[in-house]
């Protein structure tokens, strides 16, 4: 298996159609050494990615310890990054997690086991010297796992937004339609109360005329 290149950071799930046309038959002898050589590979769990690093900088630090194939780090959401930046704060795009599948799965496990919990290092003025990794063998997982993994949070992502969308559509119909019939009832109450003042005012006047028939007849 030859090790992917930086600029692979994209969904695993993913295969454009440029991919597709370059698609061959493979022979037995071919898919056997390609199944081989996926029994041997190891991934590496990361669960926290140092701040804005990228993925180049993931390869760049782990090949040291062992030939690495494919990188795949997951990007923070989309709504937080606006946020940060809306706040004043730093607009590059930030990893949450990742993984990192090794083509030797001992030296996978070698390399989680010894850097876990460890320093990056490097140079003093290296700007991740002092962050930790947070790495973790995960045995008997494989590339194909994670691409599965990635598909069903994807689908379940897309139903939960269905979902939401949907909700959002009944509550505001729901809204507009206790609107209208607030206003109607509003209106009609309106109107009940301007009736009963114009007839209070007619009332008054009446009884005001009755009473100065009376003095006017008193005074005679």
């Amino acid at each position: 298996m030859s090790a992917s290149t930086e600029s692979e950071q994209v969904d695993p799930t993913n295969v454009g159609p440029s991919i597709q046309k370059t698609l061959k038959p493979i022979t037995e002898k071919k898919l056997a050494k390609f199944q081989e050589e996926q029994r041997k590979t190891g991934v590496v769990y990361l669960s926290r990615i140092p701040p804005f690093m990228k993925p180049q900088k993931v390869r760049y630090l782990l090949q040291a310890y062992g030939e690495i194939g494919r990188i795949y780090l997951a990007p923070e959401d989309q709504k937080v990054r606006q946020r940060r930046k809306k706040f004043g704060g730093n607009g590059k795009k930030n990893y949450t997690e990742g993984w990192v599948e090794f083509l030797d799965k001992k030296v996978a496990k070698v390399v989680a086991n010894m850097l876990n919990a460890k320093p990056i290092g490097g140079k003093k003025r290296f700007y991740y010297h002092d962050d930790l990794w947070n790495i973790k063998y995960l045995p008997g997982f494989k590339w194909d796992h994670l691409t599965g993994q990635i598909a069903y949070e994807k689908a379940a992502r897309t139903k939960r937004l269905q979902m939401e969308i949907s909700q959002a559509r009944r509550e505001n119909k729901d809204y507009i339609k206790k609107g209208f019939v607030d206003r109607i009832l509003q209106g009609s109450q309106d109107n009940k109360l301007g009736r009963n003042k114009i007839g209070d005012k007619n009332m008054f006047n009446k009884t005001f005329s009755f009473s100065m028939v009376d003095s006017d007849e008193l005074e005679k």
